[in-house]
């Protein structure tokens, strides 16, 4: 029987942290007896300072909750945003998206996308341009990455070229893919607007957030999708999107207040509690990912040292998981470039074994007491954790390839 399972699917589905899942508890016992009290809306803008102290003893995992506006600042905060920023909430990332895209085909004629987007969010992408009779282009370039054949210089001087040679006027980037490459946005960015106009860049973050050391190109794109339950590990989605360069700054604002192109409860009712938007009545929200957002939030490290060095950590996991899987059978698949690696692993089965089914494939390493996300092509994925692995986590990663492969 496996005692305890080791969990390296973070990069769909976090595990609840300490803080998130305390903040949970206690909003649902605070729920519980009063779900709707006296100090309810103060709570909700104010945060647990604006209760009476009996409240504030008898619910300990809240005493991080400062209200809306605090819960967007330290998201900001988190990701080292410039205080000139904003910050858009919502229950749904993909609703985010969706008005980000919006946004940039108001500005963008021709925008230039990748193969290494996430396929529902350039099926989003593309919609957007349709309604507006806008094109795009998207470049492949997972092959060449995955081959070896690409370094940071490759990949941004192909997509550099892509664009110029396109026309292009606009950008949509993963900051990294769904299968763990790093993408040079500061370099793309930069190269591109030194040599021609760049109207709109707008960034997938899902995977950057909370994984990453740091990010270091907020002055680099007009709009940065994010969310909370994966490497943040809040559990409860809630995306978020940052925005502030001075270009496009007010644009932004002025749509967020018309909620244009984007119909989300929690968007609407955060906007409500801070007075920036009145309709009058508000449909039920669930605002519990908030709490969970807030507790989560709790336990990223604040210094930019503490935070590079989760970040190694995560990256000496990935090499030695490399030789265990090499050991075992395994062939390692993703960029040779170190500085375009990351916390996220892919492995291939032997070529010469049978194709296995994700959902058998995923169930067989389970069942070794290894929990990770796995596709039809007889290919893992596996999210590094932050804490390095013990002797127990190494020999049950290399027990479960051992026996999967």
């Amino acid at each position: 029987m496996v005692l305890r399972q080791l969990y390296l699917d973070t990069a769909r589905l976090g595990q609840t942290s300490p803080g998130a899942l305390q903040a949970q508890i206690d909003f649902a016992r605070l729920t519980a007896s009063q779900p709707s009290g006296l100090y309810f809306d103060r709570f909700l803008t104010e945060g647990m300072n604006a209760c009476p102290g009996r409240l504030r003893r008898e619910y300990p995992g809240l005493a991080c909750w400062g209200g809306v506006p605090e819960l967007k600042q330290t998201i900001k905060g988190a990701l080292g945003a410039p205080p000139e920023h904003r910050i858009l909430i919502a229950n749904r990332s993909s609703a985010l998206l969706r008005f980000a895209a919006r946004r940039m085909f108001r500005l963008c004629n021709y925008v230039l996308t990748t193969d290494m987007s996430w396929p529902a969010y350039q099926q989003q992408v593309e919609r957007a341009a349709q309604r507006t009779g806008a094109a795009i282009t998207s470049l492949p370039i997972r092959r060449d990455i995955f081959g070896g054949r690409f370094a940071v210089t490759e990949v941004v001087d192909r997509i550099v070229k892509r664009y110029i040679a396109n026309d292009c006027d606009g950008l949509f980037l993963p900051a990294v893919d769904h299968l763990g490459t790093r993408m040079p946005i500061r370099e793309i960015v930069r190269s591109i607007r030194s040599r021609r106009e760049l109207r709109f860049v707008v960034i997938d973050g899902a995977q950057a957030v909370g994984h990453l050391d740091w990010l270091s190109f907020h002055d680099d794109y007009d709009m940065f999708i994010g969310g909370v339950h994966k490497w943040l590990r809040a559990y409860m989605p809630m995306g978020f999107a940052l925005y502030g360069r001075r270009q496009t700054r007010e644009m932004i604002d002025r749509a967020a207040a018309k909620q244009s192109g984007v119909s989300d409860p929690l968007l609407r009712f955060s906007r409500e509690l801070e007075g920036q938007h009145s309709s009058g009545f508000l449909e039920t929200t669930n605002i519990c990912p908030m709490f969970s957002a807030r507790g989560a939030l709790v336990d990223v490290p604040e210094s930019d040292t503490k935070r590079r060095a989760r970040f190694q950590r995560r990256l000496y996991n990935a090499r030695q998981t490399r030789a265990i899987a090499q050991y075992a059978g395994w062939r390692p698949v993703g960029p040779k470039d170190s500085s375009l690696q990351t916390g996220i692993l892919l492995l291939e089965r032997p070529r010469e074994k049978r194709p296995s089914k994700r959902d058998a494939l995923r169930y067989r390493l389970g069942k070794c007491g290894v929990t990770v996300t796995a596709y039809d092509e007889s290919l893992i994925r596996l999210s590094m954790p932050p804490e390095p692995f013990d002797d127990h986590s190494r020999q049950t990663l290399q027990l479960a390839l051992t026996q999967v492969r």
